[in-house]
């Protein structure tokens, strides 16, 4: 028995709309992270980080060489790391169940992620919370999210880890959805 979907009228997002609403909820959600990780975590948890951190920085411009970021600098960066992923999880997870599958970034370019199968529906709480977790892990190793992006460039349906794992798809709103495409897989 063949549990796939039927085919759905529906134009897939163009890879550059894709990646620059995935830059813009990037830089985003990392103002915030490091904000907040700036002003609330990194003064109770690593007191004098700023100072260390701009050390270190300035001192790199007068080597020729990367030294090793000393403990004391590499370990606060390292929770910053942990601080984003969650932020990346919660900013994505609400954003694209509570808005329909948007979030700013896809908003900006007139995208939005969808059921498979059922473009005019958004995905569910625990659809949008796959999509973000896999979001998350892709970020934390950066391999992935290459191999992430290069299966949405060269794959015939466009479709990311994260949509194959949630099974949505990355729609068009700008362009008409008289067209039908095949099922998605």
């Amino acid at each position: 028995m063949n549990d796939e979907p039927a085919a759905t009228p529906y134009f897939p997002a163009a890879l550059l709309w894709r990646a620059l609403a995935f830059i813009l909820d990037i830089i985003l959600v990392g103002l915030a992270s490091w904000t907040f990780f700036s002003l609330v975590v990194a003064p109770r948890a690593y007191p004098g980080f700023d100072a260390r951190y701009a050390a270190y920085v300035e001192s790199l411009e007068t080597l020729d060489h990367l030294p090793p970021m000393p403990a004391d600098v590499l370990e606060p960066l390292q929770m910053f790391n942990l601080t984003m992923a969650f932020a990346v999880l919660l900013y994505f997870t609400l954003s694209e169940y509570f808005w329909r599958g948007r979030t700013l970034g896809k908003r900006s370019v007139r995208i939005r992620a969808a059921r498979v199968g059922a473009p005019e529906e958004a995905p569910s709480l625990m659809e949008a919370f796959i999509r973000s977790l896999c979001k998350a892990v892709c970020m934390q190793i950066g391999l992935l999210l290459i191999a992430d992006f290069i299966s949405v460039f060269f794959g015939k349906k466009r479709l990311a880890l994260h949509d194959r794992m949630a099974r949505t798809v990355v729609v068009d709103e700008a362009r008409p959805k008289a067209v039908s495409a095949e099922p998605l897989s």
